[in-house]
């Protein structure tokens, strides 16, 4: 760009000498004190600066379009472009470097798509992966290994906010008559109907069903109290009992703490502990029942204290 300048500039000046020279030869012109050719001498001299100056100027002009261009896709918008003519076969290279650039731009925007929609697979497929991994697939409850984890965070959380933590567990009785009886198949469906049983009884948005194994199931009930475990436990039990097949009752235990900030591990421990005893004991009486028992950590003592709040036993009328 400086050396076309500089050939333009070298002729405007040389031009206008030859033919100021050729004039005065010709008689056509009188000649001077020699201004005629100082000047065209003078800016000679100038010619090459005032050339990288002006080449500078026209240059910048272009960078500074190409920089705000390049702005644009640093901060990740590939939208941008160029308003060019159709493509000629004889083109300046600034405007061929216009077009690559806005070709790259368009580019960057295709893989930009394909790299969200590739993305966006794998999250869903993650997601999908993470369900199975934490869900029964008979029932559709969450499964064991889940429970496991919402346990202790679930303790956790209502230590940090000083508030009652749950725990339901519900044992099938006689589930095996059911399945030597009527059938594996029979058997399947008896846990299946239990599980709609026990979402139809917990509180939507509160509390979370799983299977626990087997014939074996929980209800992890954050910030409820025992009273309201056991107002849960009962429309479960009353539930069940409009579909019960096989004669298959249920033994439901509950254990209900308030979790302490500095011993919330423990009674994590505890109230599963206590939640899997309290079912056996009910078991043990020949099932068909619920009992509740509350654990109150001590913050003095730090001792583990025992109060029997209530224990409901139904009648084996059915």
């Amino acid at each position: 760009m400086t050396g076309r300048v500089a050939i333009l500039l070298l002729a405007l000046m040389l031009v206008p000498m030859l033919l100021t020279s050729w004039m005065i030869e010709q008689g056509w012109l009188l000649p001077g004190k020699n201004l005629y050719c100082a000047v065209p001498i003078f800016l000679l001299i100038l010619i090459v600066p005032l050339a990288r100056s002006i080449a500078f100027w026209l240059i910048n002009r272009d960078l500074v379009v190409i920089n705000r261009f390049c702005d644009e896709i640093k901060n990740g918008n590939y939208q941008v472009g160029f308003d060019l003519v159709r493509e000629e076969e004889d083109e300046d290279q600034f405007i061929v470097l216009l077009r690559n650039l806005s070709w790259m731009s368009h580019a960057l925007a295709v893989r930009q798509a394909s790299i969200h929609h590739s993305f966006d697979q794998v999250i869903q497929k993650y997601q999908r992966v993470e369900e199975q991994a934490r869900t029964d697939p008979l029932t559709g409850l969450c499964n064991r290994r889940y429970f496991d984890r919402m346990l202790y965070r679930q303790a956790a959380s209502a230590a940090d906010a000083g508030e009652s933590l749950s725990l339901i567990f519900i044992d099938c009785d006689k589930f095996k008559e059911v399945n030597d009886t009527l059938g594996h198949q029979a058997g399947d469906q008896a846990l299946v109907g239990l599980a709609e049983n026990i979402c139809s009884g917990i509180r939507t948005g509160n509390d979370l069903a799983f299977r626990f194994g087997g014939d074996e199931f929980a209800v992890l009930l954050p910030r409820t109290s025992g009273k309201q475990a056991m107002e849960v436990a009962q429309r479960i039990l009353a539930l069940h009992r409009q579909t019960a097949v096989g004669g298959m009752t249920l033994s439901i235990g509950i254990g209900t703490t308030c979790c302490l900030r500095d011993h919330w591990e423990e009674q994590a421990e505890a109230i599963l502990r206590t939640a899997d005893q309290r079912t056996y004991a009910v078991k043990a009486r020949g099932g068909n029942g619920i009992d509740l028992e509350n654990l109150c950590f001590g913050a003095k003592s730090d001792q583990t204290v025992y109060e029997k709040l209530n224990v409901v036993k139904y009648a084996k009328k059915y």
